[in-house]
């Protein structure tokens, strides 16, 4: 839902320059198919490794996509504790680690 519109979107992580004020226009939009956001609920950036994290509320799962993802990014990483993994990109079956 995009908040004070009455509006839902396609889930997404949009990025604003750090310095940005007023109505701008965001640097970046991850957002399609390939980026399997499933109701996202939190995020975290890691900028020694060049990573975000976000998690999904529907799959309760965390996924990670570079620091520079941009459009239908797919994430590089994604960990279900309490499911199955990702196995068609490197999952090892161990559900909660990286």
């Amino acid at each position: 839902m995009i908040f004070g519109t009455g509006k839902f979107g396609p889930p997404s992580i949009t990025v604003f320059d750090a310095g940005a004020t007023g109505n701008v226009e965001p640097v970046r939009h991850v957002v399609g198919p390939k980026t399997q956001l499933n109701w996202p609920t939190g995020i975290s950036v890691d900028s020694d490794r060049g990573e975000v994290y976000v998690s999904n509320a529907a799959g309760d799962s965390i996924n990670v996509y570079s620091a520079t993802a941009n459009g239908d990014a797919g994430h590089s990483r994604n960990s279900n504790p309490c499911g199955d993994r990702d196995a068609d990109r490197g999952g090892d079956g161990h559900g909660g680690r990286f």
